[in-house]
C-alpha cells in the first residue's frame, strides 16, 4: 500500500499510524489525508486491530494544513 507522508504499521492488536513530514513540522497535506485516510480504512476492517495510536515523527505532531494548499 503506497502511503505518501506516513508510517503505517500493525501488530496486532496495535495499529500504529505516524505522520511523516518532519521537515514542516508534519503540516497536512492533501496526499497525507489521503493515506491517513487509507491506513484509519485499512485499520478498521482488520478484525485483529482494536486500537489505533496517532503520532507525529520529529518535533511536532502536527503544525495544522498547508495554507498553500488551502489557497489554491
Amino acid at each position: 500500500m503506497d502511503l505518501p507522508d506516513i508510517i503505517y504499521r500493525k501488530s496486532p492488536p496495535l495499529a500504529f499510524i505516524s505522520l511523516n513530514r518532519t521537515e514542516t513540522r508534519n503540516v497536512f497535506t492533501y496526499p497525507m489525508m489521503e493515506s491517513l485516510c487509507k491506513a484509519l480504512k485499512d485499520a478498521k476492517n482488520d478484525s485483529e486491530i482494536k486500537v489505533i495510536i496517532l503520532s507525529g515523527e520529529g518535533e511536532a505532531f502536527s503544525a495544522g494544513g498547508n495554507i498553500k494548499d488551502m489557497a489554491g
